[in-house]
């Protein structure tokens, strides 16, 4: 039986899913007192998969292990069309009164989400209800960093995208 202890004082971002995550993909020994992760795509399945378990999957772009070649694992994930892309600036097309109301919701929510346009479109789709109940999920997983290069819409529906907040 091996015991690892991890002191937060040292590895601040350490989350306990993410030794799971390590110590069922790279089982090779971890140093005393360190902590790294290394795959952020089975990382972002298990986000996915606790995202599920609180009924807010729709709000992530579906990411899957497709198999493995040559011993590598080999992820695929949901195409989205990126917020900053040309097709994805369609969407921001909100009133001054819309922005506004995101933008304080965003700082009444301490929300991670940078982008008030994709906030904006988020509230209207699913309501202000379902935008505290995604971002008490980024808070309690410790998702952080969402700006336009990791939002976007499948179907025209907002979703976030690169969601394992990648952590040094």
């Amino acid at each position: 039986l091996c015991v690892i202890e991890i002191n937060h004082k040292n590895n601040i971002n350490f989350e306990p899913l993410d030794l799971f995550i390590r110590l069922n993909n790279k089982p090779y020994p971890i140093k005393d007192d360190t902590f790294e992760m290394w795959n952020y795509c089975a990382l972002e399945c298990a986000i996915y998969l606790e995202a599920e378990k609180e009924g807010l999957e729709e709000y992530f772009a579906r990411e899957y292990k497709a198999g493995d070649m040559d011993g590598y694992p080999i992820y695929v994930q949901a195409r989205a069309i990126m917020i900053d892309s040309d097709e994805g600036s369609s969407y921001r097309s909100h009133s001054k009164a819309q922005i506004e109301s995101a933008r304080k919701t965003r700082e009444e929510t301490q929300s991670p989400i940078y982008e008030t346009d994709w906030i904006a479109e988020f509230i209207d789709c699913y309501g202000a209800e379902e935008f505290a109940r995604l971002n008490k999920f980024l808070h309690k997983h410790r998702l952080t960093d969402f700006h336009s290069g990791n939002l976007g819409y499948i179907n025209g529906i907002p979703v976030l995208v690169d969601y394992s907040s990648y952590k040094e």
